[in-house]
Formats: C-alpha cells, structure tokens, sequence
C-alpha cells in the first residue's frame, strides 16, 4: 500500500506540475496580449515584449522542472542537502567558465531593457567614428549591424556595444544628413 501511495502522490506531482505549467503559459500569453493592446494604444513598439517571450518561457520551464524534482526527490525521501551542496559548487564552476557569454547575455538584456537603439535606428559605435550603422536586429547575445550602403552585415556581441560609446543618430526622429560625394569630370 506504502508504494501505490507513493505512485499516486507522483502522479499527483506531474498533474500538478502540467497544470503549473498551462497556468504560466497562459499568464505569460495574456500578458503578451494585455502588452500588444496597450502598445498599440500608445504607439509604440510590441517587439519590446516579444523579444523577452521565449526567454520567459525558458525560465519558467527550468523553474517548474527543477521545483517538480526537488519535491518530487522529497517524496521518495531522498536527502537533499548533497544534492544541493554539489549542484552550487558545481553552478560556481560554470559560472567562473562561461563568464564572458553570461556577459554578453546579461548586456543584450541591458539593451532589450532599455532600448538606446531600435531596429532601423542608424547609430555610430565610439572608435568608428568615420562608420555608420543601421541596425539590423537586436538579439540577447549579439546585435547585426548593416553598414550604410547596405552591403555589409557586421555582427557585434553586446557586451562590447555596452562597453563602447553609442550615438544614436535618429533617436528621435528619422530624419539624417547625408554626405554625398560626387566626381565630375573637366
């Protein structure tokens, strides 16, 4: 009887977890909803949301994966102190290891955040002062840029674009001064 119980409190914990699971899928549905309507509204730009989605989604499936493991782990009476001691030192090597892409990460949601730059914007980056960029796609590791005459795609990680001066040239407005230089024969 003790193993039946323990199967149905299992099975119990993978409905819950599901239902767990629909419940955020549908908040984070609505909200996106609720965040189209009111851009709409107002103007502005959906890709604001949109873009921090599919980041949302991953997160909630480690956090409900890891909760359902954990208590899933306490029913069967499983001791989880060593579990957890390995999994922190185990997390600290990771996070000494791939520091340079947590960088760029954490840079690219600076920027998704704030939005010094958009899709369109033409900005220049400090130290390429003679360059300008129009952006071409806003990612959370990286940022594409296209140079002027459209004939380059220059892929830049958002750690540097953080690091470095930007100068958002149509910021507010999409009007921009071009140079043209013209040859004319005697």
């Amino acid at each position: 009887i003790d193993s039946v119980k323990v199967w149905a409190h299992l099975i119990y914990l993978l409905v819950g977890l599901f239902i767990a699971w629909r419940i955020y899928k549908t908040f984070l549905e609505r909200l996106t909803d609720h965040m189209r309507g009111r851009d709409m509204v107002a103007g502005g730009e959906v890709q604001d949301f949109e873009s921090f989605k599919p980041l949302f989604i991953y997160i909630g499936e480690i956090v409900i994966a890891i909760v359902g493991v954990v208590i899933g782990l306490g029913m069967l009476n499983v001791d989880l102190a060593a579990i957890i001691t390995s999994a922190g030192v185990v997390s600290l090597g990771i996070t000494l290891g791939a520091q340079q892409v947590l960088n760029q990460f954490f840079s690219g949601l600076v920027i998704l955040s704030t939005r010094p730059f958009r899709k369109g914007d033409i900005i220049q980056l400090a130290g390429n002062t003679n360059i300008t960029y129009r952006v071409r796609k806003v990612n959370v590791m990286n940022t594409e840029l296209e140079n002027w005459d459209n004939s380059d795609v220059t892929i830049v990680p958002n750690n540097s674009i953080t690091a470095n001066n930007v100068k958002n040239i149509t910021r507010d407005t999409l009007r921009s001064k071009v140079h043209l230089f013209v040859d004319v024969s005697y």
